[in-house]
């Protein structure tokens, strides 16, 4: 079935052009705890990483490719596509890459990294130039904690030739989020019971009697999981397993860093158990972490930048585990075309055989911190309730040695 699939698509109609003058795109609102720095003048040769965001063709093929290998019942289960085959349906093509480099060849712009797909283009520019490029003006903005950063908040001008071809960029309007550990209230903090599930309540309540190596053949058996704005403490993680997984020889207990080096000196609770607990429950698979704790990207930014990560990489893992999200319509961090793309690069995962496992949030589908009540509105949390991840809820324990369980919060759910 994928030979027709890809037949098909080869046969679809190519990229159409432009329309008559420049329009804006989306731009992204300013995260509150970020103020202009008025007295700091902006450097006009500052040298920043921008993505440009191409449109991908047929998506609707898409569609179908990602559903037929997905599915069990069908007769192409399991035929994920390489990345030329994944490349040969999405891709813009060399006349739109090429229209797009003359383009930032005129600005003076001349290292374009283009993805594995062709569906990213990487520019490092300066300040000046990309104010020339996409008709805007960068301020400094700066946190109360003193940190700045050089972004620009107008709306992207695309030039009318290249609208079809450009969906948006990233590391322009980049202003992160607080990290997780300053947004939290003493009512965040779980009770003392809760505090004292360790792997083996949940060997005994889930009935997890052995904890066999992750079998070796041929096929390398890899999971992983995301971290944004936070990292995990690997000799935290050693004295983890040293006391509560002594079936997990010290070599195991480790985990590979994908995107950022490792922070040294963090401590970061929420992220050191997620490494803790995938270990403890992952019978020996080999663990990668894919960390953007640079807090340079806003949340749906470094999405992008995981999806060019993991594309480039010939060696995927099976799983990636996240548990981050946001209630998209309480707190405004990411814009449509953004969310857009982000949504395809699961999709595009999918065709590959990587499943994206997200927790449902905090709080459930209410947004209302942990307590979790918003007039008894139903506000799903993004990224898990995307159509091409799987999202997961979760119990507390009412005594922390179990069995008795509680849904989390309002609406069961939970990370």
């Amino acid at each position: 079935m994928r030979s027709v699939l890809l037949t098909t698509v080869a046969a679809m109609a190519t990229h159409q052009a432009s329309q008559a003058s420049a329009t804006p795109s989306i731009g992204q609102q300013q995260q509150p705890h970020w103020q202009p720095a008025v007295a700091k003048a902006v450097d006009k040769a500052e040298m920043l990483k921008v993505t440009l965001c191409l449109k991908r063709r047929n998506i609707d093929a898409l569609k179908t490719i990602f559903h037929a290998v997905s599915d069990p019942r069908s007769p192409s289960y399991g035929e994920h596509l390489t990345t030329e085959a994944l490349r040969a349906v999405v891709s813009p093509g060399a006349e739109a890459i090429g229209a797009v480099k003359s383009w930032l060849r005129q600005h003076g712009i001349t290292k374009a990294d283009v993805s594995a797909h062709e569906d990213y283009i990487g520019i490092e520019a300066t300040v000046e130039q990309l104010e020339s490029l996409f008709g805007l003006q960068f301020q400094v903005y700066q946190t109360k904690a003193g940190k700045t950063l050089t972004r620009s908040l107008d709306r992207l001008m695309i030039p009318a030739e290249l609208q079809d071809i450009i969906s948006t960029a990233t590391g322009i309007s980049d202003l992160p989020p607080p990290s997780k550990k300053s947004m939290r209230t003493k009512a965040d903090v779980p009770p003392p019971a809760q505090r004292l599930v360790t792997p083996k309540v949940l060997y005994d309540v889930y009935n997890i009697t052995g904890h066999e190596v992750a079998p070796v053949s041929n096929v390398t058996n890899i999971q992983s999981f995301y971290q944004y704005t936070e990292t995990t403490d690997l000799s935290d993680l050693k004295r983890f397993c040293k006391k509560y997984l002594p079936h997990v020889d010290e070599a195991s207990c480790d985990i590979q860093f994908k995107a950022e080096p490792n922070p040294s000196g963090r401590d970061d609770g929420e992220s050191n158990l997620d490494s803790q607990y995938i270990l403890a429950t992952g019978n020996g698979a080999e663990t990668w972490s894919y960390s953007f704790t640079g807090n340079n990207y806003t949340f749906c930014g470094s999405w992008v930048e995981f999806s060019k990560v993991i594309f480039k990489e010939k060696t995927h893992p099976w799983v990636v585990s996240m548990s981050y999200g946001v209630q998209l319509n309480k707190l405004d961090v990411c814009d449509a075309a953004t969310i857009a793309t982000v949504e395809e690069d699961w999709m595009m995962l999918g065709t590959k055989g990587v499943s994206i496992i997200i927790a449902s949030g905090d709080s459930g589908t209410s947004y209302n911190g942990r307590r979790g009540y918003q007039g008894q509105t139903l506000y799903p949390s993004w990224p898990a309730s995307s159509k091409y991840a799987t999202a997961v809820g979760a119990t507390s324990f009412q005594n922390a040695q179990g069995p008795l369980q509680q849904s989390v919060f309002a609406y069961p759910s939970g990370d």
